[in-house]
């Protein structure tokens, strides 16, 4: 199963939340699964990572950045889909169209309000974590 992590899920795990640190473990551990970004996306977790508004510590932002290159598959944008929502949340759904993933997981509700009709899931980890267990079960 081809997973894309929003940014706002990444930060949300980095931040505690339960269900989002449930989503990275899974991905981290369960071999069904792979977490799939790209450049663009990778520069765009650094960069936030690093934002002062969340006062992480060095030792927090390297623990992430490492989590993040030791446990995702580098894909490369094959198109040039813009989402006229918000832009910046394009490469995401460039991702996703790219390697034909099944779902886009985020708190962003420009996403999850797009109405593209793409064959990925765009979903909140509660959903997807709702799915997966019945999956699993």
């Amino acid at each position: 199963m081809k997973l894309v992590i929003d940014t706002s899920v990444l930060i949300a795990a980095m931040l505690s939340n339960a269900v989002a640190l449930k989503i990275i473990d899974l991905l981290c551990t369960d071999d069904s699964m792979s977490w799939s970004i790209s450049k663009s996306i990778y520069n765009e977790y650094k960069l936030i990572i690093n934002r002062d508004k969340f006062s992480f510590t060095m030792r927090q932002k390297q623990y992430w950045k490492d989590l993040v290159k030791s446990n995702t598959v580098m894909e490369i944008i094959d198109n040039d889909f813009h989402f006229s929502r918000d832009i910046s949340d394009s490469k995401f759904i460039q991702l996703a169209l790219s390697i034909h993933a099944d779902y886009l997981l985020t708190y962003d509700k420009l996403l999850l309000g797009a109405d593209y009709k793409i064959e990925t899931s765009i979903v909140e980890p509660e959903v997807f974590i709702s799915k997966y267990q019945i999956i699993e079960n």
